[in-house]
């Protein structure tokens, strides 16, 4: 088991496969004490995300593509 990151409370997570069309999911997450969850619908999501700026969308899908790079690195290194 590779623990990636430790969340607190408000944080979130998921997000890159929310914004990511065909994203896999880049790791699995768990809850010491137990959560409360807020879920997004990806249609309802996705909506939004078409009337965002062109240039904002490539920059968001940039992003999820680095960070799922560098997930997959810290996996392979340990």
């Amino acid at each position: 088991e590779v623990v990636i990151n430790r969340m607190k409370a408000g944080e979130m997570f998921g997000e890159v496969a929310l914004m990511m069309p065909k994203a896999e999911r880049t790791a699995t997450t768990s809850s010491a004490d137990g959560c409360t969850l807020l879920v997004i619908d990806k249609s309802v999501f996705n909506k939004h995300l078409d009337n965002a700026d062109a240039l904002l969308r490539f920059i968001i899908d940039h992003l999820c593509r680095r960070l799922i790079a560098l997930t997959d690195r810290a996996r392979e290194a340990t």
